[in-house]
């Protein structure tokens, strides 16, 4: 949802919710302030692009060298960050990282895990075992969405 005013963002999600209670709503706020209010209408996610610039600003200032690179992969030049949701079924679930040989089937580094329940490891050990609903968060050469679509 992005339309010009919080006010008319909100009534959209509002509506939206009502309509389809399983719908992932992305709502964007002119103002701080209003993040909340969308999230209590029912907005999975709000983007404040004040916000968003400000936080750029000033990891521009405090890391630029990490901005570059994460814009490098955002841009898909050279590295590409890439999630992989793990079904039930998944021939990954039970294995420990080293296990799947994930590393050298994707030539990609697994960065984070994000369990079910929302737990996230970050920069997890080769022995943490992989889970069903699971999503790894990983980075990797270009064309990692392709390779990750092969496992």
């Amino acid at each position: 949802v992005t339309l010009p005013t919080d006010s008319d963002n909100v009534f959209v999600v509002l509506a939206a919710r009502d309509l389809n209670p399983n719908l992932f709503i992305i709502a964007r706020a002119e103002s701080n302030t209003t993040e909340s209010r969308l999230i209590r209408a029912g907005a999975n996610r709000v983007v404040c692009p004040q916000v968003i610039g400000a936080l750029r600003v000033s990891s521009l200032i405090t890391r630029p060298h990490v901005v570059d690179f994460v814009d490098v992969a955002a841009r898909g030049i050279e590295l590409e960050i890439n999630e992989f949701n793990v079904t039930n079924d998944s021939h990954l679930v039970g294995k420990s990282l080293r296990d799947t040989g994930l590393r050298q089937k994707t030539d990609a580094i697994v960065v984070a895990i994000r369990r079910a329940d929302n737990e996230t490891i970050f920069n997890p050990q080769a022995d943490a075992v992989v889970q069903a609903n699971d999503t790894l968060i990983l980075i990797g050469k270009l064309n990692l969405a392709q390779r990750l679509a092969n496992l």
